[in-house]
């Protein structure tokens, strides 16, 4: 299951800290702001930026020294949160 961010979804810094606030046009599913750890807002911009968690595994890989497969599930972990509370949307995998 690949996470990606909502439309509508950006990720901000209010005083060096990273928040994700909803737009307009998110506020249907997203009512509230978020204010995420560091970690997460890594993950937030890897999201963005390739639309899967593999580029955010492989740096957190060689920074923790955890497995792929640890790093993986604490992060989908995550991702499902923030998909709970709306900011995230999931995509289904298209590998035939």
């Amino acid at each position: 299951m690949n996470y990606l961010p909502r439309p509508g979804i950006v990720l901000v810094s209010i005083c060096n800290m990273p928040v994700l606030v909803p737009l307009r046009s998110a506020y249907d599913a997203c009512r509230q702001i978020k204010r995420i750890p560091i970690m997460w807002a890594i993950m937030w911009e890897t999201l963005e930026k390739y639309g899967t968690l593999d580029q955010f595994v492989e740096i957190q890989q060689i920074i923790t020294k955890k497995t792929p497969d640890e790093i993986r599930r604490k992060y989908e972990s995550v991702c499902e949160e923030l998909f709970t509370l709306g900011f995230l949307v999931k995509q289904e995998d298209t590998e035939s």
